[in-house]
């Protein structure tokens, strides 16, 4: 999933988010979990890319705090969907969030 992210980036963005993989969730501190990735990366990236993964000892909690800081931000009605909105269009709205 995160290469397929990479991927879907323009060529000139490609070795700057290859280089800015932050891990986020509980799952991720499973042990090994940021060296595996980075090796499963490395592997299917051109040799000239490495990449970085970033792994806060706080990042069990980085997804909620991530939200909290959305939910106040200004502009999170712009990104919202009412009720509304999906009863009548239903997902043709959220395709261009999704991978």
């Amino acid at each position: 999933m995160v290469y397929k992210a990479i991927q879907e980036c323009s060529m000139d963005a490609r070795k700057t988010m290859a280089r800015s993989v932050f891990l986020a969730g509980g799952l991720t501190m499973l042990p090994g979990f940021a060296e595996r990735l980075r090796e499963e990366l490395a592997a299917l990236l051109p040799p000239a890319v490495q990449p970085k993964v970033h792994a806060s000892p706080y990042r069990y909690h980085a997804a909620y705090l991530g939200a909290c800081v959305l939910a106040n931000s200004s502009g999170v009605q712009e990104m919202s969907l009412t009720r509304e909105e999906f009863n009548r269009d239903g997902g043709k709205l959220l395709r261009p969030w999704i991978l």
